[in-house]
């Protein structure tokens, strides 16, 4: 049994009365039995506390390995994911390309069966555009509350575009058309001596202050409309343009 002692000036130890709370104890003397039990106790909690200090950096490890496995298989599957859409996109790019060309010699079948319909030659390089009329008038427009006039020019084209075809894709087609370049890198606005295209009307040409500027010395085509020919059966485009056309070339007169 572990005794409480105080020492003494000769180094002796001497029991004190009040035991462990006795003020004047300054040492516990243990038996052998109970030194060699508080080792072990001292040994088992030290080996407990490794033992815990492994198992959390085990534990550590393993969720810094399950982080790590998580975002390789986030990356993985976003970089599955991202190749799937550009071989996709490689697929659905290919396919366009493959519709265009298909689009393009259709579209270049359909103007070189209306050219030799119309017996327009040479039926394989000619734009289609042959010019119906073109005649001066007088427009009139708004400016504000002001009624105003201004001398234009009206011309109607006929295209080589069925009437099979619908509004919307009469419009485009015949656009593009009228600035296809030739193999001499003249489209048919170009030969008619049209400058400059503006879709919208002439009015709001003139809103706008370079465009107007360029209206007092080219030849600007404005108010574009179009209309279905079908005793012909072609799309026909009116438009007007701010000065007469050039000297129109024979194969593209009616």
């Amino acid at each position: 049994m572990s005794e409480f002692v105080k020492k003494s000036a000769l180094n002796n130890y001497k029991q004190v009365p009040g035991g462990q709370q006795d003020p004047k104890c300054s040492h516990v003397i243990l038996t052998l039995e109970e030194y060699e039990n508080l080792c072990q106790e001292r040994d088992k909690a030290k080996q407990e506390r490794q033992a815990a200090q492994m198992r959390a950096e085990d534990e550590v490890k393993r969720s810094m390995d399950w982080g790590r496995d998580r975002v390789k298989q986030a990356e993985d599957k976003a970089k599955a994911a991202l190749d799937e859409v550009k071989q996709q996109l490689a697929i659905a790019q290919e396919d366009a390309e493959h519709q265009r060309e298909l689009n393009e010699n259709l579209l270049r079948i359909c103007r070189e069966r209306a050219n030799s319909d119309r017996k327009l030659k040479p039926k394989k390089k000619h734009s289609g555009f042959i010019v119906m009329s073109s005649a001066e008038r007088e427009y009139r427009y708004k400016a504000g509350k002001e009624l105003k006039a201004a001398k234009l020019w009206e011309t109607k084209l006929q295209s080589p575009y069925s009437v099979d075809f619908t509004e919307g894709q009469a419009r485009q087609l015949i656009i593009e058309g009228l600035l296809q370049e030739d193999e001499n890198g003249l489209c048919p606005m170009e030969k008619l001596g049209i400058e400059n295209m503006y879709l919208d009307k002439y009015e709001e040409l003139l809103q706008d202050s370079d465009l107007a500027a360029q209206a007092a010395s080219q030849n600007i085509m404005t108010n574009v409309r179009l209309r279905a020919d079908h005793r012909a059966g072609y799309w026909e485009v009116t438009f007007l343009h701010t000065e007469a056309l050039g000297r129109i070339p024979q194969d593209m007169r009616r």
